[in-house]
Formats: structure tokens, sequence, C-alpha cells
């Protein structure tokens, strides 16, 4: 784990390596469920639902499916009443059954042990998307259904502060970084901020 004391009184609980799609797409690998299945989830600032596709999406891409019957953490809504919910993305939607499971940002490490999610068996418009589905992390000024993921490891004690911060190198020589949990001025900002 690499942990750093930072300006604010939180600390960092992890810094983890991000992928950037032509500065579209930002992927990081997260594990889910009982089994932490690895999949890599585009990072969403705009969004707060966290979904994943299933090996029962008729219309997905050739992604790493999730099977949420194989985990044994996977808690259907109740609140959802067994009905799907939908979710629309600008020019794309996704359809999906609702519950929690174990999200973690390393195997068993750094965990959601409850996280609200949806398990999605359709999509529509999304034929770019190049991650198993998506990390909300947007504002959560909509509704209650969903709960954000730096929520749900605050709430878990995974990290003491509701923080995350990115940097996005645009060049080889400075990888891009996903931190959660706080911030590192010293070791990734140029000059003053």
């Amino acid at each position: 784990m690499n942990e750093a004391i930072v300006d604010d009184p939180g600390r960092i609980v992890t810094t983890k390596d991000i992928d950037n799609y032509f500065n579209l797409q930002i992927t990081t690998k997260v594990y889910i469920g009982s089994e932490q299945e690895p999949h890599d989830l585009i990072l969403d600032t705009g969004s707060m639902w966290t979904w994943v596709q299933t090996e029962h999406c008729w219309s997905c891409g050739t992604h790493n499916n999730f099977n949420p019957k194989a985990s044994k953490t996977w808690e259907e809504l109740e609140e959802s009443d067994g009905r799907m919910m939908a979710t629309g993305y600008g020019s794309g939607a996704v359809f999906g059954f609702a519950g929690t499971d174990r999200v973690c940002l390393k195997p068993n490490e750094i965990c959601a042990n409850k996280h609200r999610m949806s398990a999605v068996v359709a999509e529509t418009g999304l034929d770019t998307l190049v991650g198993d589905g998506i990390l909300g992390l947007g504002p959560d000024t909509l509704t209650d259904m969903p709960k954000l993921f730096i929520d749900s490891l605050k709430e878990d004690g995974a990290i003491d502060n509701r923080i995350f911060a990115f940097l996005v190198g645009l060049n080889h020589n400075l990888g891009s970084k996903f931190m959660v949990g706080g911030y590192d001025l010293n070791k990734y900002a140029k000059g003053p901020i």
C-alpha cells in the first residue's frame, strides 16, 4: 500500500495507475465480488452509478464480464423489487439489476464492502466503451439510490477523507494516476497552485 502524508489532513490510501484513452476515457482496474474479479472501469466524474457488464449482456462488447450469481457477496437491492434500472449517457444507455457487492482498489484491499452498483444486462449507443463498466465518482445530487464509491470507502473506514484526485499525464514520461483519500502536491504538482 502506498501511503503519503499530504497538505490536507487526510492521507493517500492508495495511488493507482490509470490508462488514458485519448483524453476521452480514463480507466483503472478494480476488483469486484467475493472472487475479486478484475475489471477495467471508466472513472466517471459525471455519473453516480457504478456498473459493470455481465455475462448475460446480449448487446455488450467483448469485455471482461461480471457474474453476480458467482459472487457470494452480491445482494440485490430490496427497493429495486426485482425490476431493471436504466441509466442514460448522452447518446447511450445501460439496463441492469441494482445490488450491492464488494468493490476493491486492490485485491481484498481498500474496499467498499456493500457498494451499490448495477449488473448490466443490456446497453445501447456505447459502442466505443473501452472498459467493462463505469466507476461513478460524480456528485450525488439527483437521488439517494446510487452511492458514490468514495462515500462507500469512507463509510467502511477504508479512507479518512472523501477526496480523490487525478493526474493525467499528457506524454509517456509521466504516467497517469488516480489518488484516493487525499493528494500529494509535492510529488505530482508543478509550480504554485
